[in-house]
């Protein structure tokens, strides 16, 4: 398959971006770039890389990277959103007569209820 503009636009991130594990998906071994502080990849990659014939299996892996740098509240503009842990106001430790510990208990009997 050519890589075309498209194509790289397509495996763009929401952020306007390609990350490195992307780049080194689709790009050969000698347009890497391991010296510390650069990006990965070498300077003028997209210019070489558009109009060659790179099999669709890789170009399948770039677009399937895409977004896979960014973290969940950034896709959704959630700053509070907890990916990787779930989250019940129990780890609050609300004090036992407040008004909040109240309403948290009832909100869990009604889960409870409903499932």
């Amino acid at each position: 398959m050519i890589v075309t503009q498209a194509v790289l636009n397509k495996g763009m991130s929401l952020k306007g971006a390609w990350s490195k594990k992307q780049l080194w998906v689709l790009l050969p071994d000698w347009e890497r770039d391991d010296t510390p502080g650069s990006l990965g990849v070498k300077k003028g990659w997209k210019r070489r890389i558009l109009g060659v014939n790179v099999p669709s299996e890789k170009i399948q892996q770039f677009w399937a990277l895409k977004d896979d740098h960014i973290s969940a509240a950034d896709k959704t503009g959630n700053l509070f959103e907890q990916p990787n842990k779930r989250f019940w106001p129990d780890d609050l430790e609300l004090e036992p007569d407040s008004p909040e510990y109240e309403h948290m208990q009832s909100i869990k009997q009604e889960i409870k209820h409903a499932s």
